[in-house]
């Protein structure tokens, strides 16, 4: 059968997006409202962790964090994408099935012995922790901010923006020693993630479309500022 390549041609983003941006905004009220109190506890949990790195980043606590992250990841596979999402999209599923790895590479690179004993710098980077932050506390607040209401609010560890954003914070920490292979890994479904939600946002008309792929620009900015860090401070060996 031949390819009717000026229909395939004229469509656009929008003629893909399944949904109504209201269809969009009311799947985090429904999270939101029918799991109360979860979302104050994963919020709690995320900045928790937060705290702990800042007061002690060592490697045994990066570790922690990753475990941490892993279990959310995990409960958004579920609770947003499985349960909520995969009404609206025939992606949802899979998009289940991504974060559930993700969720289990975290916590591999938790229970990898390296990422718990490695030499680790007694606080991690502040413009991670600052980014951290943002995914956690400023993030819900954007869409309230754009007119939506605080049901609607895209919270740590139930909705996947901001869990994304408070792991490329997480992953720009650089925490412990893993291997190479699984450490790449790590930053796969982020960034696949990051990539749909700012397309499906800016189809929708969103402004917030920029915010995921600017935290991902800035994690990767800190994460090989913290990797040239160490070298430029070595001392230069003396002559003679």
């Amino acid at each position: 059968m031949a390819i009717d390549w000026e229909t395939l041609l004229a469509y656009r983003p929008s003629d893909l997006l399944m949904f109504s941006p209201r269809t969009y905004w009311r799947l985090f009220e429904r999270a939101n409202t029918e799991l109360w109190p979860a979302p104050l506890l994963t919020l709690a949990v995320g900045i928790a962790l937060a705290v702990l790195l800042w007061r002690r980043g060592t490697a045994r606590v990066h570790a922690v964090a990753l475990a941490g992250l892993g279990a959310a990841w995990g409960v958004v596979a579920w609770v947003f994408f499985a349960e909520r999402f995969a009404e609206v999209h025939t992606v949802g599923m899979a998009c289940a099935a991504a974060f559930a790895c993700q969720g289990a590479l975290l916590l591999a690179a938790a229970a990898w012995p390296g990422a718990r004993t490695a030499a680790a710098p007694p606080r991690p980077p502040m413009p991670a922790l600052v980014l951290m932050l943002f995914a956690l506390v400023v993030q819900p607040a954007i869409g309230v901010l754009s007119g939506r209401l605080w049901a609607q609010a895209e919270v740590f560890g139930i909705a996947p923006d901001p869990t994304v954003a408070a792991t490329f914070a997480l992953l720009a920490m650089r925490p412990g020693s893993v291997p190479r292979l699984l450490r790449a890994a790590l930053w796969a479904v982020p960034l696949a993630w990051t990539a749909f939600a700012a397309m499906t946002l800016a189809t929708m008309g969103e402004g917030q479309a920029v915010v995921l792929p600017l935290a991902a620009a800035a994690a990767l900015a800190i994460g090989r500022r913290a990797r040239r860090g160490p070298r430029a401070a070595a001392p230069a060996p003396r002559a003679g």
